[in-house]
């Protein structure tokens, strides 16, 4: 009985492996830099860090410019980020990632990084539109139905101790700053 070949085991099909593995190498291989440089950087060595934290335009635009860094700090900050269109018809269409609000018992898991996007993305008019042109195909909406959208900011002023104490929180009212409208 003739021994049949196992699958992926002739040129073609380990070609397509080491190219899948050389991917994950090149990506992991950056996010592994980047972390380096930021470590570098907070420990005062700016010129050793230069290097490791240079730009690489293909994978920001692969990764939405979402560049993070593992086991490094998340700043805070008092504000929220959201996306929204004005359909032809006048109705308000506020735009979110169901991924996200799928993820149920998973999102503090799969999503902790989710305040540092916000904040890459506050500073960023470019990655802001790319990530709301990801949400408009995400809901599924026709982009010939939309008249107009806006990228805003909800903003809570922190109150100082006294005023906390009397008013019984730390924020101050919320205030909407509008960050882009197309």
């Amino acid at each position: 009985m003739p021994e049949t070949p196992l699958p992926g085991s002739s040129f073609p099909g380990r070609c397509r492996k080491l190219l899948i593995v050389a991917i994950f190498v090149i990506i992991l291989g950056r996010v592994v830099m980047l972390n380096v440089g930021v470590s570098l950087d907070k420990i005062g060595a700016r010129d050793l860090a230069s290097p490791f934290t240079r730009p690489v335009p293909s994978l920001d635009a692969l990764l939405l410019r979402q560049q993070w860094s593992l086991f490094t700090d998340i700043s805070p900050f008092n504000y929220t980020t959201h996306f929204e269109v004005t359909m032809e018809d006048g109705s308000t269409v506020p735009l979110s990632d169901s991924a996200q609000q799928n993820a149920t018992g998973w999102k503090s898991v799969l999503f902790y990084s989710e305040p540092k996007i916000q904040n890459n993305l506050y500073a960023s008019p470019d990655g802001q539109r790319r990530y709301l042109e990801y949400l408009i195909r995400r809901n599924r909406i026709d982009p010939s139905q939309i008249e107009g959208g806006v990228i805003f900011i909800r903003y809570r002023n922190l109150l100082k101790r006294e005023e906390a104490a009397a008013a019984g929180t730390y924020y101050g009212p919320e205030i909407r700053y509008d960050l882009f409208r197309f």
